[in-house]
């Protein structure tokens, strides 16, 4: 059988990625990007750890004439079309993408890729992607970003599952790290900074949290045993099983026990809940607006895209770096809890009541706030 054609380009210009983040309404540059960290810490929004690993790649490019430059390195981006793909910001920095989706580049992309023609399915023709990957990785292993998503039907666990496997079926040889976004709505370890803020709400709630708390609306306790609970059952059981099996679950046997009996470097964090298509429920809409009456941030994509982003690219360029694979514990326990300790959930795991409770809480604030927004959705 005829190998799938194949479209490429080669990087035209001068290679080099300017970190810029857009937080509430505006773009901090290059070493303003701190400052912008330094908020979303303060707000409890990101972890300490991924403060640190942020503050890093912020000192690293500007150390380095303020332009990030991945001329030489060579990322597989599997759903690298996914609405908060880090691709736009490997191009730019200079990387070359091998491209799989089922979507291939848009005309406008700029930057080195290699796509399949006629795009990727990586659940009817899995074989076809694995056969591609080690094709990209002929001059050497390769970074693999797992990406991919596909709501209804339980596709997301389905492609999930097969995007686990794939990295294990290729193996060393091709995979040089492993990076994925796992969701702050599945079940989470606290930071201990996270752990503070959520027994000082518990101890002083606002006057109508206690009253939400009282009638039962708001359901503690937030977490049990340092583990949040976020789940969100209106997001369903294929959704969770993905996020918390063949993702968190399947990372931190990754970090455990490596790749093919070797060490693996794993960028596996928890990104904020972003106002994406796949949120567009009436019920997620009218509770983003009431949201940050619990103090939680709910992002757009633009910086979902950029934190999580940087964050990742820390992670693969820091050989300090939590999960990276010269860097882990002798303890395997130690090393799965390290791969999960960067995360940007905007405050979701600082809450002292189940998660759920102040979704549906906070979707009545936000519709005595505007209810146009239930109004234009029953349109």
């Amino acid at each position: 059988m005829a190998a799938p054609a194949t479209l490429g380009q080669a990087f035209s210009g001068t290679p080099g990625l300017t970190l810029e983040l857009p937080l509430d309404g505006r773009v901090y540059r290059g070493r303003e990007v701190l400052e912008a960290i330094d908020r979303l810490f303060a707000a409890h929004h990101l972890s300490r750890a991924a403060a640190l690993g942020l503050r890093w790649l912020v000192d690293f490019v500007e150390a380095n004439g303020g332009r990030l430059d991945l001329t030489g390195q060579r990322f597989a981006l599997l759903g690298a079309s996914a609405e908060l793909s880090p691709a736009p910001l490997l191009l730019a920095a200079g990387a070359t993408v091998r491209w799989l989706d089922v979507k291939p580049p848009p005309p406008e992309t700029r930057g080195a890729f290699i796509a399949t023609r006629d795009g990727d399915d990586l659940l009817a023709r899995p074989h076809e992607a694995i056969a591609a990957l080690r094709a990209f990785a002929e001059e050497g292993p390769v970074h693999v970003g797992l990406f991919a998503y596909a709501p209804g039907k339980s596709r997301e666990l389905l492609l999930a599952g097969v995007m686990d496997a794939l990295v294990r079926t290729l193996g060393p040889g091709v995979v040089k790290s492993v990076a994925t976004y796992i969701s702050p709505t599945s079940p989470g370890e606290m930071q201990a900074e996270d752990l503070a803020a959520a027994e000082h709400l518990r101890a002083s709630p606002t006057w109508w949290q206690r009253a939400a708390a009282l009638s039962g609306a708001l359901q503690g306790p937030g977490s049990y045993g340092g583990v949040a609970r976020t789940v969100i059952s209106l997001q369903g059981a294929a959704y969770q099983a993905a996020q918390y099996v063949t993702k968190r679950i399947a990372a931190e046997v990754l970090a455990a026990d490596g790749l093919g009996g070797q060490s693996v470097t794993l960028s596996t964090n928890v990104a904020g809940i972003t106002n994406t298509r796949s949120l567009s429920h009436p019920l997620f809409q009218i509770a983003f607006q009431g949201a940050p009456s619990f103090g939680v941030r709910i992002f757009e994509p633009a910086l979902t895209r950029a934190v999580s982003g940087y964050l990742m690219l820390h992670d693969l360029l820091n050989p300090q770096a939590p999960a990276a694979a010269g860097q882990q514990s002798e303890a395997p326990l130690a090393r799965a809890k390290a791969a999960h300790v960067e995360q940007i959930h905007g405050a979701a795991y600082d809450l002292p009541w189940q998660f759920e409770s102040a979704v549906k809480t906070a979707a009545v604030v936000g519709l005595t706030k505007r209810p146009q927004v239930l109004l234009r959705r029953g349109r």
